[in-house]
């Protein structure tokens, strides 16, 4: 009976045991949060030096590109993707696709400021560290393409279709397009044209009733009874 007890004893021990450093809020599950929160830190200090989130490759190396020009030369119009890295830190960074035509680096213009390659390079590197908004031109659709944190999901196209400058559209990659419109206000949820005649159609018939509710002398007799004269 008491090896039988003792055993029971033991067992609970490793129960509670168990609970401490497994269980949810335990020892090793805390050490896992922390670990988990130096390895984001570690990624984002990483991406804030130009470089992927394992720091292993910089940044502008998974990238190329070249001046989008008229043929025969003329003014730089954007920089032009040609090669791409699929899930390589810039397509990760911003969801660029091959064929892209980047015309502005946040505020800037890019035919304003850019003159080589190298040069375009290095604001593009910039953008990548400072997580700086792109204006890109795919097809004839201009996209604004906000810098979104590092490991989240690549939305744009691979494959083949990011080989082709294809892609996918704005309304997948979760950029958005300059040529894309605000619903109305009344299907937003707004008063419609039908709620704004039916108020003003409410507001005649109220002033009408208080009309014929108003006795000898203008005074407006409550609602409901009779008005001398028999009115």
């Amino acid at each position: 009976m008491r090896a039988a007890f003792g055993l029971v004893g033991v067992l609970v021990a490793l129960a509670i045991l168990i609970l401490l450093w497994g269980g949810e809020g335990g020892y090793l599950d805390s050490s896992q949060s922390t670990i988990k929160t130096g390895q984001q830190l570690q990624a984002q200090t990483n991406v804030l030096a130009g470089r992927n989130t394992t720091g292993t490759v910089r940044a502008i190396d998974t990238i190329e590109v070249e001046l989008d020009q008229a043929s025969g030369g003329g003014p730089v119009r954007g920089l032009k993707v040609t090669k791409i890295e699929t899930g390589g830190a810039m397509e990760q960074r911003f969801g660029l696709a091959a064929g892209d035509v980047i015309v502005e680096i946040g505020p800037l213009s890019v035919r304003d400021m850019v003159s080589s390659v190298d040069e375009g390079r290095d604001y593009l590197w910039d953008a990548y560290q400072r997580g700086t908004t792109l204006r890109v031109r795919r097809g004839a659709v201009t996209l604004s393409m906000a810098a979104r944190e590092m490991g989240s999901p690549v939305a744009t196209g691979t494959g083949a279709g990011a080989a082709s400058g294809q892609g996918t559209n704005a309304g997948e990659t979760g950029a958005t397009s300059e040529g894309d419109k605000a619903a109305p206000a009344g299907e937003a949820g707004g008063e419609t044209p039908a709620d704004a005649d039916a108020a003003k159609k409410a507001e005649e018939e109220a002033a009408k009733e208080k009309e014929e509710r108003r006795g000898p002398g203008g005074i407006l007799l409550p609602g409901g009874l009779p008005l001398p004269g028999g009115r």
